[in-house]
């Protein structure tokens, strides 16, 4: 089942639950901050209940911190950004012990004036897409142990 959700100025995200799993864990939201054009993308694990929970905290965290802290170095801030979000599921995981395990992949693009930085953590990926040379470019490695297989030349 695929969904749209937060369609703005152009810019929309798109969800599919796939072929394996009957529901969805993933969130993920555009939105205006006081440091710029904030995207974020989360895809949850750790079960239908934890993996919702996660990336919806994730979402939370990350946009709550972007809006309400200034950014100086774009790079460092989107990882305490990350950090802070990480810390929220942590401890909302430790609180509820249904929800034990559970986390969230995470990417996040922050767009000011003409300058884009992103940040991620986990298995999902961050491309650019060129429109002129209608290219796909990968911007970013999976934080896996297969990604460091692969890296190291061994698969």
């Amino acid at each position: 089942m695929m969904n749209i959700v937060n369609f703005d100025s152009g810019v929309c995200a798109m969800t599919d639950t796939g072929l394996v799993r009957p529901h969805n864990e993933d969130s993920n939201r555009v939105a205006h901050t006081i440091n710029g054009d904030l995207f974020v993308v989360c895809d949850g694990m750790g079960g239908h209940v934890g993996g919702a929970t996660a990336s919806r905290i994730g979402v939370d965290s990350v946009c709550q911190y972007v809006n309400t802290h200034e950014c100086t170095i774009p790079q460092q801030f989107l990882t305490k950004a990350l950090e802070y979000a990480n810390a929220q599921i942590y401890n909302e995981s430790r609180s509820n012990p249904k929800l034990s395990g559970m986390g969230t992949t995470a990417c996040v693009v922050l767009v000011r004036e003409d300058k884009v930085w992103y940040a991620h953590v986990g298995d999902s990926r961050i491309y650019y897409f060129n429109a002129k040379q209608k290219a796909l470019y990968r911007l970013t490695k999976d934080h896996s142990v297969v990604q460091a297989l692969v890296d190291r030349g061994e698969i």
